[in-house]
């Protein structure tokens, strides 16, 4: 009896991090770009990318877990060289901009070359970025996060790989 609690608190332990607490949001089938899942979701809630080819930008605003279905091979968001709605001059394919707990885990990102931009910068602590395949930006991750975990990723062809500044969390990889 004691085994099966412990596997089970084990199983749903696993599952906790491995997507949100709440509501499960699947892009394209429930909302056609990335940013109306993150604008539609509530804290907590998965946002469960099929694979294929995101052309925009993303200002994540709230904590929630922005996942690949199929890993960073088949999926990708890439810069479309637009300045992005949410107003800054730099260029961020995806722009971190809440506090956890958070999850980005699974994607090809791609900038533009750009001298400010970053595939990822993450703002506020507590999130993980993993499992992702970063290429051709300036920064490919900027992070002024302290307790979150950068791990498990391949950042390439970026000017520099990893800035932090307070960086408190999971010594990042950048293989």
């Amino acid at each position: 009896m004691i085994r099966a609690i412990i596997i089970t608190g084990t199983l749903l332990f696993s599952a906790f991090f491995t997507y949100g607490y709440g509501e499960i949001i699947k892009v394209p089938q429930n909302y056609t770009t990335i940013q109306e899942a993150v604008n539609s979701a509530s804290p907590g809630d998965t946002i469960l990318e099929s694979p294929g080819d995101y052309l925009e930008n993303s200002l994540i605003d709230k904590p929630v877990f922005l996942i690949s279905e199929s890993g960073s091979d088949l999926t990708n968001i890439e810069d479309p060289d637009i300045s992005p709605s949410w107003g800054t001059a730099e260029t961020m394919v995806i722009l971190i901009d809440s506090p956890g707990p958070g999850k980005v885990s699974g994607f090809t990102i791609i900038g533009k070359d750009d001298t400010n931009g970053a595939g990822i910068k993450l703002d506020f602590s507590n999130w993980e970025i993993s499992d992702c395949t970063i290429l051709h930006n300036h920064f490919g991750v900027y992070s002024y996060a302290v307790n979150s975990d950068i791990n498990n990723n391949r950042i390439r062809m970026n000017y520099l790989g990893v800035t932090r500044h307070n960086f408190t969390g999971r010594t990042p990889d950048a293989s």
